[in-house]
């Protein structure tokens, strides 16, 4: 049978391959070769040459001739060794000659030295790839399994990847994986392993349905699993082989998020927990990295816990294969966001083979080994009952070391895990005896973002004490975190806005420290324009700390802070939002229209019983002031908050509750300069800062009631509020068990008494 393979650029006529001189022997050696193929793949080294001209009548002499020329001139400009030509020569006899000339022409060309760039560009060059693609439709065994042994060494080149992806050769290895031989079945799989690097191929495979066909590969008999190879027989080890090959295959498509889904829809999960129980070291292998690359998605993450997965990777942590053990700790580094999971590790006693690893000075040298452990570690610390285990093991003094190391992700890592730590009070003190601050601060120079989200937010737990704090302003690290507010990360400008709290309260004398940087405050102040939630979180948090300062308040004042934090109530998210109402600008006849509500404040004391409670909650449903169509909206309104709940996700909403504590917070310390009070209310940010008191949270509460009790020092702040139905909430607050809620609350009904009193006397006396 003659395989039909004719290239279009190559331009060569038929040749014949002869073995011998004589065509008796060329025959022979064919049948010998058929008869080796049986039992081994393809015949060792065998020189392969062209019949004379004469010998073929289909011979173009001199387009021969012409092509001739051109080899020799390509030899003259450089020095091109002699496998180069040999295997050219190959090529060209694997596109005219029969099936017996392709396979021997592909079983010499297997024995070449396929590794070498020179030969690759050999094969790339006169058509070499397109040949070996048509080849894989073949119905010849031979053929297919000399084709792919030759595709599989040199698809490890990245051109010849791309070539076998734009010639359709992934498509071809797919349907492949369906032959019953599985030694077919083998190759196809790591061709498509290599293949896989590049992202067309990945996309490729999972159109053509590749993904379930590798994962059928990973069925495998438990007892196979379970048994040594040394004690296996060659079928059982060629199972295992197509178990390692459809391993290694997924471990590449792994690195594409929609194949990692694809994989997940498949069941894959429940295989890999099987696999991982393997007695065979080149299947764990592949099946921790495809572990370790799905364990970035959530959906893995719980499934990894669910299947049972995770004591077996704290089990292989105490392996002696470094490359597993950075698999496992790079997927508990990944997986131990989930708290369920740290504590797991701790529980199966997986901290102290993280902490040894993480001592072991021979393993230094292994920086993606360190960075995954050190991950691992850090993640596992943002459990307190992990950081009092770690603390028992020595973990300061382990992670301060390794703050010189020269690797940006190691280094990362290690101080994230530090920032975890110093949230215990004492690892601060430990931190700065082993000379840690200095270090921390010199990264602050540094261009890694990761590195400078981490550095702040160790440096704000260090801020925490008195001593470190002392340490970070003499080496002026203040002003280096300042300077990260100009970063263009968000995740940046947040961590350092946070890391500027504790550092303002703690320092010597914060309010000059903050005014001695040059165009710190305007910078800071224009951070309120950023569309980032957490940004606007922590940079409202730094404000309310820089306004306990008179003059600092009256900087930021100037620079607009009051129409921003006014803009920010406006449109915070939230599912409420600012109620509609008149605004009433004489606060004395205001307050007699709505005197019969404030005397019940003024007659008697605060205590609500039933029926207070009743009308408190028909308040809340209608307050007064709101037509009928107004409050048709917020009934829609809260039914499509109610209807579309699942679109805000945990983490949102925590983000946005923090904007409002800090939010208020900044507005309570801003009211204290000149006419900011009564600008609040001016730009209507009184009305939905009420609303505020509707949530759940409780530091929101104390915030929010210490801003009310401020701007209620205005008597038109004081109207609107006792309009939009602060009265009610505050006489439920005014019972908390906070005393600064309390308080802040009283004060506020106090300044709403105090008007009372003031609208009796002026009805008294007109």
């Amino acid at each position: 049978m003659t395989v039909p393979h004719e290239c279009e650029r190559g331009g060569s006529s038929r040749a014949k391959i002869c073995l011998n001189q004589s065509a008796r022997g060329a025959r022979s050696m064919s049948n010998q070769y058929n008869d080796d193929m049986d039992t081994e793949m393809g015949p060792r080294v065998m020189m392969v040459r062209e019949l004379e001209a004469n010998q073929d009548s289909s011979l173009d002499d001199e387009s021969e001739e012409d092509e001739d020329d051109r080899w020799r001139e390509l030899a003259r400009g450089q020095d091109v060794p002699s496998d180069y030509w040999h295997i050219q020569k190959l090529i060209k006899y694997m596109k005219v000659g029969n099936q017996t000339a392709t396979t021997v022409a592909l079983a010499c060309l297997k024995d070449q030295d396929l590794s070498s760039d020179t030969n690759q560009m050999a094969i790339r060059e006169c058509g070499g790839m397109e040949v070996l693609v048509n080849l894989l439709e073949a119905q010849e065994l031979k053929c297919k399994l000399g084709t792919l042994a030759v595709l599989k060494v040199i698809s490890l080149n990245i051109d010849c990847r791309r070539a076998i992806t734009d010639l359709g050769g992934v498509q071809q290895l797919v349907e492949i994986l369906d032959d019953p031989a599985r030694d077919l079945q083998i190759l196809a799989a790591e061709t498509i392993a290599n293949v896989c690097k590049i992202r067309k191929a990945r996309k490729i495979v999972r159109k053509s349905g590749g993904i379930p066909k590798l994962v059928d590969l990973l069925e495998a008999d438990p007892h196979i699993l379970e048994t040594p190879r040394t004690s296996m027989t060659p079928e059982e080890v060629e199972l295992v082989d197509v178990v390692v090959a459809g391993a290694r295959a997924l471990w590449a498509l792994s690195t594409s998020q929609k194949n990692k889904e694809a994989m997940r829809k498949t069941g894959v999960v429940r295989l890999l927990a099987r696999l991982l129980r393997s007695d065979h070291n080149d299947i764990i292998v592949p099946i921790m990295g495809t572990v370790q690359q799905c364990a970035t998605e959530a959906n893995f993450q719980l499934a990894i816990q669910t299947e049972g997965m995770i004591p077996d990777l704290v089990e292989y942590l105490s392996t002696d294969n470094t490359e597993i053990q950075k698999h496992c700790a790079s997927a508990i580094f990944k997986c131990a966001e989930d708290p369920v999971t740290r504590d797991i590790v701790r529980e199966h006693d997986g901290l102290e083979p993280l902490v040894e690893l993480a001592k072991d000075e021979r393993l230094l040298e292994d920086k993606p080994l360190i960075a995954a452990v050190t991950g691992a570690i850090w993640k596992c610390a943002i459990s307190l009952e992990n950081v009092k285990k770690l603390n028992t093991l020595g973990i300061i003094p382990v992670m301060t070391r390794l703050l010189q190391d020269q690797d940006k992700e190691v280094v990362t890592n290690v101080v994230g895990a530090l920032a975890e730590c110093c949230k215990v009070a004492s690892n601060r003190a430990e931190v700065r005896a082993h000379n840690a601050i200095k270090p921390l601060v010199l990264h602050l120079n540094g261009t890694h973002q990761p590195l400078l989200r981490n550095v702040a937010r160790a440096l704000n737990e260090c801020a925490k004490d008195k001593e470190c704090m002392l340490e970070i302003e003499e080496l002026d690290g203040v002003r280096l975190i300042w300077s990260l507010l100009k970063n263009d990360n968000p995740e940046v400008q947040a961590e350092a806005a946070w890391a500027l709290c504790p550092c303002i309260m703690n320092a010597t004398d914060s309010g000059e420290m903050v005014r001695s940087f040059v165009g710190g405050l305007e910078l800071i102040v224009s951070l309120l324009k950023s569309p980032h939630t957490n940004v606007l979180a922590s940079v409202c948090a730094a404000l309310a700390r820089v306004a306990l300062d008179r003059e600092n308040l009256a900087v930021i004042t100037d620079h607009g802070v009051v129409p921003m934090l006014a803009q920010l109530v406006l449109t915070a998210p939230g599912p409420w939002g600012a109620r509609s109402g008149p605004v009433y600008r004489c606060p004395a006849r205001a307050a007699s229209l709505i005197l019969p509500d404030l005397t019940v404040l003024v007659l008697g004391p605060v205590q609500l019983d039933a029926q207070d409670a009743e009308r408190s909650a028909a308040r809340r449903r209608a307050r007064p002031g709101q037509s009928a169509g107004a409050r048709r909206r917020e009934r829609e309104q809260d039914k499509f908050s109610e209807t579309h709940s699942l679109h805000y996700s945990a983490k949102s909403q925590a983000e946005n509750e923090l904007l409002r504590e800090h939010l208020a917070s900044a507005i309570a310390n801003c009211c204290s300069w000149n006419n900011n009070c009564h600008q609040f209310g001016a730009l209507d940010a009184v009305r939905p800062l009420v609303s505020y008191l509707e949530s759940n949270n409780k530091a929101v509460h104390r915030t929010t009631a210490l801003a009310l009790h401020q701007l209620s020092t205005d008597p038109y702040n004081c109207i609107t509020m006792h309009h939009a139905g602060v009265v009610s909430y505050l006489l439920e607050t005014i019972g908390s068990s906070d005393e600064v809620l309390q308080e802040a609350s009283a004060g506020c009904l106090s300044n709403i008494r105090k008007l009372a009193l003031s609208a009796e006397k002026f009805k008294y006396e007109n």
